[in-house]
């Protein structure tokens, strides 16, 4: 089997894989570039097979010192007789600083589940998703997308803030509107993905509208948030056919963007400011007599 090719793992960690014999096993070679020592670091890299050579994922198994880790492995395209092009791998690794750590990929199955898989749950317009020491519930009404997050038991995230705002050109703050859709695109046990599609009401004639991919993993306090905002207008070019003529241009000025979640109650503590040698918490003023 042939391996000629790099990738960069899209959480944390540089990645590249090489043939290791004719069997179906190659390396892969991970190497921590920041200097910084990582416990249970997210591994997420693309792997190529030939035509014919995998049929199904579900028998290769990620190896450490010869040892099967929980890894997930999922099917991106196939080949046109069936067998699998490209899949998509989740792991996770201690790793030390500047430490370069060498995997093998193998189709000799027994690949492990990890400690606190993730577990995913869907019932109508609730998503409910578990990774050991965290809970979450994922909706589709407004007010930053999880209606509830907890660690341990205690509520860190409610659904009262106002979620994904735009402050436009004139300063003013848009709230999103609620999704129009969700879309559970994995579904564990190492990682979790949400997508969550939807629009600005109101605003820019329609043609404003976001996505937000909510990352999970097994076994962490932690949730990942990647959000596109995303304009549906046309640039404004010359009309091929008379270039005098040009569409008008549908650019979007905006000043900012925020995610205000509802915080709950008793976490961190009370707010604090100081004007001119006086103190204050919670509610304030300052103003000018």
């Amino acid at each position: 089997m042939k391996r000629g090719c790099a990738c960069t793992a899209a959480a944390l960690l540089p990645v590249a894989w090489a043939a290791a014999s004719q069997a179906l096993e190659f390396k892969v070679i991970v190497t921590e570039p920041a200097g910084a020592a990582r416990k249970a670091a997210p591994l997420t890299g693309g792997l190529p097979f030939a035509r014919g050579e995998l049929k199904e994922v579900s028998s290769l198994a990620l190896l450490r010192h010869g040892k099967a880790v929980p890894a997930q492995f999922v099917p991106l395209a196939r080949w046109d007789d069936g067998s699998v092009r490209w899949a998509l791998m989740d792991a996770q690794l201690d790793v030390e600083a500047n430490e370069k750590v060498e995997l093998t990929v193998a189709d000799r199955g027994g690949n492990p589940a990890p400690p606190a898989p993730v577990r995913l749950e869907r019932a109508g317009d609730l998503i409910s998703i578990a990774t050991g020491p965290m809970e979450a519930v994922i909706s589709r009404s407004p007010g930053g997308f999880v209606s509830s997050l907890k660690v341990g038991g205690r509520e860190m995230l409610t659904g009262t803030g106002r979620g994904l705002v735009l402050i436009d050109a004139r300063g003013q703050p848009v709230a999103a509107g609620a999704p129009d859709e969700t879309t559970v695109e994995h579904a564990g046990p190492v990682r979790a993905v949400v997508r969550l599609r939807g629009k600005f009401p109101g605003l820019h004639d329609g043609l404003l509208g976001y996505t937000v991919r909510l990352a999970f993993f097994a076994g962490q306090p932690r949730v990942r948030a990647h959000i596109w905002l995303e304009n549906a207008g046309a640039r404004g070019v010359p009309n091929p056919e008379n270039w005098k003529e040009c569409s008008r241009p549908e650019w979007f000025e905006f000043d900012g963007m925020a995610v205000e979640m509802g915080i709950g109650p008793g976490v961190g503590s009370a707010p604090k400011a100081r004007c001119e040698g006086v103190e204050a918490a919670g509610r304030f003023k300052v103003f000018q007599g």
